[in-house]
């Protein structure tokens, strides 16, 4: 035992979220590492044993601390990892549990070749989806509308609204979205429109009236969105109000 500040002099290490008295202990092993302690439970180094570490952390700049089980436990705990790796083999069907890794680096590659080949099938059936829809435009008040409801994430669904606006001649697209808690809402107007004084961004704001959403864009593309509500369902009828 010695002062705080003789052993901090020593070249002791002390942590910075460790609260230390007047009087501290020093343990040293061998010239290996020496820190300031709040409690050692072994006489030398040797008695620990088995030494697995289990986590590792920064405590202060360049310095890492370490949380470790010994003994019985460490040995306990391989075991255990051993009979993971082997669960996992035999799950894998593997006769030999050397091969986990390499099947697991297989397996993550045909994962990511079948995310792909998915995303590149979902396109085309949007593709699809928008040509069996472009002839579903409607007549409001004078104006040619593309009304279509689906059930995509924010991302896509803006997309297929690109889609549906490029598609048609002329008019106006308004796509709306419902994905898990979340509905949006897109409006895209063709450039004839656009040049007639009809704004995507006007007839977002109309219908963040109708279900409390909100909202804005440009006057050629505009989007918004609002929590899942029972109004969505009245959007199409209040088309009739928005021309």
């Amino acid at each position: 035992n010695m002062t705080k500040d003789e052993a901090l002099a020593s070249g002791a290490m002390a942590l910075f979220d460790e609260k230390y008295g007047d009087t501290v202990r020093v343990v040293s092993v061998g010239d290996f590492s020496k820190e300031l302690c709040g409690g050692c439970h072994v006489t030398n180094s040797a008695n620990i044993g088995l030494f697995k570490i289990e986590a590792e952390e920064s405590v202060g700049s360049g310095v890492r601390r370490i949380e470790a089980i010994t003994g019985k436990s460490a040995y306990e705990a391989l075991v255990q990892e051993k009979e993971t790796v082997d669960t996992i083999s035999n799950l894998l069907k593997l006769k030999n549990r050397k091969e986990v890794v390499n099947k697991i680096s297989a397996l993550n590659d045909e994962l990511s070749s079948v995310k792909k080949e998915v995303e590149t099938l979902n396109a085309k059936l949007n593709a699809l989806n928008a040509a069996s829809k472009i002839n579903d435009v409607e007549d409001i008040n004078g104006v040619k509308v593309l009304y279509v409801e689906e059930s995509l994430e924010s991302a896509k669904a803006k997309q297929l609204a690109f889609d549906f606006r490029d598609k048609i001649d002329s008019g106006v697209v308004i796509l709306v979205s419902c994905f898990e808690d979340k509905c949006s809402y897109f409006v895209g107007v063709t450039k004839d429109y656009v040049a007639n004084s009809f704004k995507a961004g006007d007839i977002v704001k109309k219908i963040n009236a109708v279900v409390d959403g909100r909202g804005g864009g440009k006057p050629d593309f505009a989007q918004g969105g609002c929590p899942m509500n029972e109004k969505i369902t009245s959007i199409h009828d209040q088309l009739k109000n928005f021309f």
